[in-house]
């Protein structure tokens, strides 16, 4: 026979539907929360918040660089087109050199 454990004061019952609030912190999250408390349950739900927040600046800096980044690529396009068409007059080798880039801008700016 096993004994029983008598919940202290404050101490959320253990049920079959609990729904949880922070995820990977441990892999046994009710029953910790069962052994630990009500303030503590407030504190792990604090720091899964922040943890969250956390992550979703890490994910708006990582898609502020993907945008610089296309930015950039577009201003090389658009500016590498710009000046094949006012060298060559040629709707060919304007693709040409928006397809390049950067690169038809460094080679014009050596060779000019």
């Amino acid at each position: 026979m096993t004994p029983q454990v008598r919940p202290r004061k404050g101490v959320r019952p253990r049920t079959s539907n609990f729904k949880l609030e922070v995820r990977g912190l441990t892999p046994f999250p009710e029953l910790l929360y069962e052994l630990m408390g009500e303030e503590a349950t407030k504190v792990m739900r604090a720091k899964a918040k922040a943890i969250k927040k956390t992550e979703m600046k890490i994910k708006r800096i990582e898609n502020l660089g993907k945008a610089s980044l296309l930015l950039v690529s577009y201003i090389g396009t658009t500016l590498a087109i710009i000046i094949s068409w006012a060298m060559n007059h040629s709707v060919s080798w304007a693709i040409v050199h928006g397809l390049v880039g950067w690169f038809y801008i460094a080679y014009h700016m050596l060779n000019n």
